[in-house]
């Protein structure tokens, strides 16, 4: 009995140190996940940013030859090296939370949004291949899905900005109409949710306008209440559907609006000059081109509307 006591008291220190290296370890293991999922959050708040910055350039569909944009220039193998890094570690840290579709909707969303964003940096082949990593996941889930159906017209648009510089319009206007066709049924079905519908209908604007079908595009974009991406992007995108369509003076407010949410925007600030240029108001004009100008001097399209702005105002020598 006593040898029998004396290996039970053994035991249950064996025990009692076990369970506190466990809870060691636990702890550790707590804290390396928090901080693991704070610099995940950093990543996806960064990457949010840089992919709303790429949808705004995106509707400046004819850069001049001389327009070399200052993100183009802060944008080095450093950033990629984090970006690459951080999608890497956001990846597995939901793969790990487990196959649910949610989860998987998450990843191909953030992996989606990263190719646009390496696309927009003229990181052509890295980009294709996060394109085909998001195509492989949403393969795996139900297309009825709303959810499901959005990404994937998302996804089109996306990858329909890279097509248009490196394979022509002609391939990427086929993209463009997949948006349409898959917009389509979810905007029809009586169920779908009112969330889901409104960011259908700002991709379809978005596809819309790069299409060229400038009315369809302002007729998506009115309805849109809830967007994927930030106010601005959806103010930009109407702003040139109102443009584009000869209805200046409904884009005149808007751009004043625009400037007021991206003050440090130097194409928000064109936009709004080549708006008033047109519509005589040629010497605030030319304050919003030199806004622009500082903002950005590599800016060229605002170079030239401040050249024609100063020549409309008779300042030939500043022209």
């Amino acid at each position: 009995l006593a040898m029998l006591w004396q290996t039970t008291m053994h035991q249950r220190a064996d025990l009692a140190s076990a369970n506190e290296q466990v809870g060691t370890y636990s702890r550790l293991a707590q804290k390396e996940s928090e901080r693991a999922e704070a610099t995940i959050d950093l990543f996806l708040k960064s990457l949010d940013r840089q992919y709303y910055s790429a949808v705004r350039r995106s509707f400046q569909e004819n850069q001049s030859p001389i327009t070399t944009p200052r993100s183009d220039l802060e944008f080095t193998k450093e950033s990629e090296h984090q970006l690459m890094e951080g999608l890497r570690l956001t990846q597995e840290l939901v793969s790990s939370l487990g196959n649910r579709p949610e989860r998987l909707i998450q990843i191909a969303r953030t992996t989606r949004r990263a190719g646009f964003v390496l696309a927009n940096h003229h990181r052509d082949d890295q980009a294709r291949r996060q394109f085909e990593f998001a195509e492989r996941t949403l393969s795996s889930l139900d297309t009825r899905d709303p959810i499901v159906a959005l990404e994937r017209c998302w996804l089109a648009y996306n990858v329909a900005k890279l097509e248009r510089r490196t394979d022509g319009f002609q391939t990427a206007s086929k993209r463009y109409r997949e948006v349409h066709d898959l917009a389509a049924p979810i905007l029809h079905a009586p169920d779908t949710p009112a969330s889901v519908r409104s960011r259908i209908h700002e991709v379809a604007g978005f596809a819309s306008l790069s299409l060229h079908q400038f009315n369809d595009a302002a007729q998506h974009l009115e309805a849109v209440t809830e967007s994927e991406c930030e106010p601005a992007s959806i103010l930009l995108a109407k702003i040139a559907a109102y443009r584009m369509s000869g209805r200046h003076q409904f884009a005149l407010p808007l751009a004043e609006q625009a400037v007021g949410q991206l003050p440090d925007d130097s194409d928000a600030w064109r936009n709004l000059a080549g708006l008033r240029l047109h519509l005589g108001r040629n010497e605030t004009a030319r304050k919003a081109f030199r806004q622009a100008i500082i903002l950005d001097p590599y800016n060229g399209l605002a170079w030239q509307g401040l050249a024609w702005a100063d020549f409309q105002c008779n300042d030939l020598s500043a022209a």
